[in-house]
């Protein structure tokens, strides 16, 4: 799927559409994690952190998505190229920091943030 994600950000409004789609799988998708990372409990308390992971990722798709979309109205195109290029470097950055982060703190969980979002983890952590 990255694969994919690489060459569709690099076309402008194909990104759009790209990120649209994602809008359904995406939040979905975080609500789930984060009702599920916290394991047997109160129906109440699941359903706070299935509206607290859903808001969460509803924020950051909606950030990126928006963002996107600013930047394929300007007329030039090499902004788009640079957002999706410091996008990609970004994606490689941070399960190489989230590994770093889970070795100075030794509690469970600690790297498996950020890197399970973008589909691989080099070292999960429970």
């Amino acid at each position: 799927m990255y694969f994919i994600e690489f060459f569709a950000d690099k076309v402008p409004y194909l990104d759009t559409g790209w990120d649209a789609l994602h809008t359904f799988i995406r939040v979905p998708a975080g609500a789930i994690l984060a009702a599920r990372s916290l394991g047997d409990l109160n129906p109440a308390l699941e359903l706070m952190a299935l509206l607290a992971g859903g808001s969460i990722a509803l924020i950051a798709h909606g950030t990126k998505a928006t963002t996107r979309l600013a930047i394929n109205a300007s007329p030039e195109p090499f902004s788009n190229w640079a957002a999706s290029v410091t996008e990609d470097l970004d994606r490689l950055r941070q399960p190489l920091a989230d590994v770093q982060s889970s070795d100075r703190h030794d509690h469970p969980g600690a790297g498996f943030s950020r890197c399970s979002w973008h589909g691989w983890c080099p070292r999960f952590t429970v």
